[in-house]
């Protein structure tokens, strides 16, 4: 009986010797799902899972590129760069000087002048240079409307310019004429009205003389009163009532009443009124021509800018 218990006893050690080499442990013999709570105690207590530590984040693709390079500054942001320092460097010594006029700090503005002229001098050479070679910049161009410096060009650019105004204003006085408005007792009425009509035989232009005190000048012996026009005008110009003043000069369409432009206050002679007519016939040909240049326009306050101006070259205050 004894030996028959020793053999099932060794039995049995042969079979849990053979599962043990089988499997490795009873805790991986079933899942830690499978298991009770009470046998998962070293997940955590309480139920509270103690997570295994999370990996360092990996750092992120932009820490691992190097940083961006520096936008490389072109040449004209280098030459700005450049002008800036030296105009600081001149600013700042001017200033120092100023306060504090030592030798040294006369000596040191001194040099960035004669730095600053000879800067100046190669400019101009350069410029003389550039010239010779483009003609729509040289001023000695003929084409670009502008007068040029030349005695001999410049009369022959005075000529064409007074042959091109005398076409001007004579194709002007077909639909325009002057209002001339004065004061009997105004000196500079009286120097100015001979001239204006000369200048208006001349070009062929009407001129309608208002008084605006009732009485006539000689050159003028049919004006008419004034019956409220002179008002209507400067209203319309945008002239303060007090600042009217006379002689006064205005150039008007009569098929289109609210076309009208100051040609000027006080006395002007032959050349300045030939100049502001034809500005006005060149801004009227290319408004037509172009539908975006809104031509000479007489906005508020222009004309009685105009009246302020002239008031020291000869005019008499009036009441309209």
């Amino acid at each position: 009986m004894t030996q028959l218990i020793v053999a099932r006893i060794n039995v049995m050690l042969v079979v849990i010797l053979a599962v043990a080499s089988a499997t490795p442990a009873f805790a991986q013999a079933a899942s830690s799902d499978q298991l009770p709570f009470y046998e998962r105690r070293g997940e955590g207590w309480f139920w509270y899972e103690d997570k295994a530590p999370e990996p360092k984040e990996k750092k992120s693709e932009m820490a691992k590129s190097p940083p961006a390079a520096a936008p490389v500054p072109n040449d004209d942001e280098l030459d700005l760069a450049k002008f800036s320092s030296f105009q600081k460097q001149l600013d700042d010594a001017m200033k120092i000087a100023t306060i504090n006029p030592s030798d040294k700090n006369i000596v040191r503005v001194l040099a960035l002048m004669a730095e600053t002229r000879r800067k100046a001098a190669v400019f101009t050479d350069a410029g003389m240079r550039v010239a010779a070679l483009n003609p729509m910049v040289d001023d000695r161009y003929n084409g670009q409307n502008v007068r040029p410096p030349n005695p001999a060009a410049t009369a022959a650019w005075d000529a064409a310019s007074r042959q091109s105004q005398e076409a001007n204003i004579k194709a002007l006085a077909k639909t325009h004429g002057i209002f001339f408005f004065f004061k009997s007792d105004c000196p500079y009425c009286h120097a100015y009205a001979p001239l204006l009509k000369r200048f208006a035989l001349r070009h062929g232009l009407t001129i309608f003389p208002v008084t605006m005190d009732g009485a006539t000048i000689p050159d003028f012996p049919d004006a008419a009163p004034n019956n409220g026009i002179a008002g209507r005008f400067i209203d319309q110009l945008g002239i303060p009532r007090e600042q009217f003043v006379v002689p006064f000069t205005v150039l008007a369409k009569p098929t289109a009443p609210q076309e009208i432009v100051p040609v000027g206050f006080g006395v002007m002679n032959e050349d300045e009124l030939s100049e502001r007519l034809d500005l006005f016939a060149r801004e009227a040909t290319r408004a037509r021509s172009d539908a975006r240049s809104p031509g000479w326009q007489a906005p508020a306050g222009t004309a009685a800018a105009l009246g302020r101006t002239a008031a020291a070259a000869g005019v008499t205050p009036v009441r309209p």
